[in-house]
């Protein structure tokens, strides 16, 4: 079954990637990292698997966490 989500719903790949990356560098499980963000971990999850994005408040604290700009989260707002 395909979801029926906006494009501008979806986390683009390059930032997808990016979050992944930067999660498994810090030893970060995705729980690890839902509870750092006061997430649940099946958001965290639905953002690695391109399900959804974060909230341009969440995605500006991982880009803080992380140290990388979050321009891959703002491309996927205006698309």
């Amino acid at each position: 079954m395909t979801r029926n989500v906006p494009r501008a719903h979806y986390l683009p790949l390059s930032g997808r990637r990016q979050l992944i990356a930067w999660r498994i560098r810090k030893e970060l499980s995705p729980q690890q990292l839902a509870l750092r963000l006061g997430v649940k971990p099946s958001t965290v999850h639905n953002w690695e698997a391109g399900h959804a994005r974060p909230s341009f408040d969440t995605a500006a604290y991982i880009e803080r966490l992380m140290g990388i700009p979050m321009r891959d989260w703002a491309k996927a707002r205006r698309a």
